[in-house]
């Protein structure tokens, strides 16, 4: 770590490196205060969190994991124990090696201190006696071994940190793939490509190898369940298409993935889809009509909606509100027509009278309308007949004249 991380970033005074447990957090040996111990822990990550931005992120995560074992053992009173009796005899053996003629100070191994869970270890080990993790590793690069948490490799000379960054993008880009696998249910692929990862001799990886477990268990999980889900899935549509529940249907079936989708799913889902839209679209016509006040127009859309959720009660007393304003506006409308279509019969406008009656809006002719509509066709045709029979005979003039006022005395009495 450049510039010593533990100085630059956890403000260590003591010069040993690794510094131990008590040392990172600047305590005493054995401290007995558990209090104290979580005071100075919560210091030390505050610190750290602080001064993130003046370290790498791999150096800065390390740091923190080492400050987290270190409380973790210190917190627990049976790991501070065992931490404390195995602390006090690596001192013992590193004290009688001091001593021992044959060997330096410089020759004598050091204590290793386990990466995991902080326990110390005799010089030699390869694997930690408390939680059983290896202090030694493969290169990145060229495979030789490596003691776990090294820089550099002894015998490539490689820059661990920068080579184990490069792997780390490329797998993240793998997992992402492999998730977009799962989305699509192509497990087989998922599977194929996840595998790769789920066993990564890298301690640096080590958080990426345990995603492509979960990954792994995930994926054969829904590879092995999906069937069963898909049925589940379509019976749950159909439920809710056939009790009218549109929206839940859509979701129903949108849950099964597209490439396991039938026929039969596509179809359902079209016509769920294409109800729960057109529901969707009259609903928010319906609001702003009424919050308009504009309700000419408004019955059939309301209708609409009833037919596809007949369980609303709210919108049954809106559609016998707009009834009732229809059949009122419609009589209103065939009394004005009649009333006009009478002026106009008065004034020998027979044809324009006819006129006016043809356009009328079905829904407001009744039998009177229809009757009054009738005779003014057969005026309009009387007094075409009597103009032309003008220019012919006067008995054909009066026998018209006849059948026109035979036809016209009922009207104008009425």
């Amino acid at each position: 770590m450049s510039g010593d991380a533990y100085k630059r970033l956890l403000e260590v005074r003591d010069t040993r490196r690794p510094p131990t447990a008590y040392q990172l957090l600047g305590l005493p040996d054995k401290e007995p205060d558990s209090e104290r111990i979580e005071r100075a822990g919560r210091s030390r990550r505050s610190t750290l969190i602080m001064k993130q931005k003046q370290a790498s992120p791999i150096e800065w995560q390390k740091m923190m994991d080492e400050l987290d074992r270190a409380i973790k053992t210190l917190t627990d009173q049976q790991k501070k124990m065992t931490y404390d009796e195995q602390l006090d005899g690596g001192r013992t053996a590193a004290a009688e090696a001091k001593k021992a003629p044959q060997l330096s100070a410089t020759a004598m191994p050091a204590l290793t201190e386990c990466p995991d869970c902080g326990a110390i270890s005799p010089p030699g080990r390869r694997f930690c006696g408390e939680c059983g993790r290896t202090f030694y590793e493969p290169c990145m690069d060229c495979k030789g071994e490596v003691t776990v948490g090294e820089r550099f490799c002894g015998n490539c000379g490689v820059n661990l940190e920068e080579v184990s960054q490069q792997h780390r993008e490329r797998i993240a880009a793998e997992l992402e793939r492999v998730q977009h696998f799962r989305d699509e249910a192509r497990y087989d692929e998922a599977l194929s490509l996840v595998r790769k990862y789920t066993d990564l001799e890298f301690s640096r990886l080590r958080d990426l190898a345990q995603e492509a477990r979960e990954l792994l268990k995930q994926i054969s999980n829904l590879q092995q369940n999906t069937p069963a889900l898909v049925e589940q899935h379509y019976k749950q549509a159909q439920v809710a298409y056939r009790n009218r529940r549109w929206r839940d249907a859509v979701e129903a079936l949108e849950a099964i993935p597209s490439r396991l989708r039938s026929a039969d799913h596509e179809e359902l889902l079209s016509q769920a889809r294409e109800t729960a839209e057109e529901l969707e679209y009259l609903n928010e016509e319906i609001r702003a009509a009424i919050k308009s006040d504009r309700l000419i127009g408004l019955l059939p859309k309301v209708e609409r909606v009833i037919e596809l959720t007949p369980e609303d009660a709210r919108l049954k007393k809106l559609a016998d509100r707009l009834r009732r304003r229809k059949w009122h506006d419609e009589r209103k409308e065939g009394e004005r027509l009649q009333q006009q279509a009478h002026k106009l019969l008065e004034a020998l406008q027979y044809q324009e009278a006819y006129d006016l009656l043809s356009d009328a809006p079905p829904e407001v002719v009744d039998d009177d309308l229809e009757k009054l509509k009738s005779s003014a066709q057969e005026l309009a045709y009387l007094w075409g007949m009597v103009q032309i029979a003008a220019f012919c005979n006067c008995a054909s003039v009066c026998r018209n004249w006849r059948r026109a006022i035979h036809v016209c005395l009922p009207l104008w009495r009425n």
